[in-house]
């Protein structure tokens, strides 16, 4: 009888007590950025960029009204990993941070590759030309930094002010830079130049860029931002996004040169 009664008044107790669960408030989630034009920046107080116009399209999707935070990259990266309900973008998807995150995406792509200035005088045939040059700059501590350490390059200059990086190149402070297409043309095109001022010498690979979030949100809110960016494709906003921000790569997509591979 005790132990029956003491049965009842467990039962009692379960129903009456909140289940915690897995669920997070759309209120909950915080996004992370960094100013880094053309992909997401800043300006009159208005982030900006085709990363930040697809995730501007997804939060509006799900529902999460805060605005995206704007951080230097190393923190940011640092706060997404340690942080729940932690998203961050535009994020190169790689095998070194495969499990660190959830991933959303892609959201769009871009091809890397190591530009010079139009008057250097360079006629390299392979990896080994690249590695000689006097100085490569190249965003600190991005995907490529990393992978072009592993592949023993000691000519790398990080560059933490990615606003200036053209004129670093430009001015002969630096022998070349690594940038995408994207960036390349929208920095010559913000500074009156053009495309002839440089030349790209070496091709990367493609890079596809992501929302990740940490591992700490949980699947579902993950998959909501998933299936909302899918939804977003088969409307075709997508694509009108894209067509907003990429009309001026097809001249860097004809461009070859000495092939590097990074993960």
């Amino acid at each position: 009888m005790v132990l029956l009664r003491s049965f009842i008044i467990l039962l009692l107790f379960l129903s009456i007590s909140p289940v915690k669960t897995s669920e997070v408030k759309a209120s909950e989630i915080q996004l992370l950025t960094e100013n880094y034009a053309p992909f997401n920046y800043l300006e009159q107080n208005n982030l900006k960029g085709i990363g930040a116009d697809i995730v501007g399209a997804l939060q509006k999707k799900v529902g999460t009204p805060s605005a995206p935070k704007i951080l230097p990259w190393k923190r940011a990266y640092r706060t997404a990993l340690s942080s729940p309900n932690t998203g961050i973008f535009s994020i190169t998807r790689t095998k070194e941070r495969e499990n660190l995150f959830h991933w959303v995406g892609p959201l769009y792509s871009v091809r890397d590759y190591i530009f010079i200035r139009k008057s250097s005088d360079f006629s390299g045939q392979d990896i080994s030309d690249l590695k000689a040059l006097h100085s490569i700059g190249l965003q600190a501590e991005g995907a490529v930094h990393k992978a072009l350490a592993k592949l023993s390059f000691n000519n790398l200059i990080p560059i933490h002010q990615v606003d200036k990086q053209l004129d670093l190149l430009i001015s002969g402070r630096i022998s070349a830079l690594q940038v995408s297409d994207l960036t390349m043309s929208f920095d010559l095109q913000k500074n009156n130049l053009s495309f002839t001022e440089v030349r790209p010498i070496a091709v990367l690979n493609q890079a596809d860029m992501y929302l990740a979030f940490s591992k700490d949100t949980p699947l579902e809110e993950v998959n909501k931002w998933q299936e909302a960016l899918n939804e977003l494709i088969k409307e075709g906003k997508h694509a009108a996004i894209l067509g907003k921000h990429l009309p001026s790569l097809s001249l860097w997509s004809l461009e070859t040169g000495i092939e590097v591979k990074v993960n």
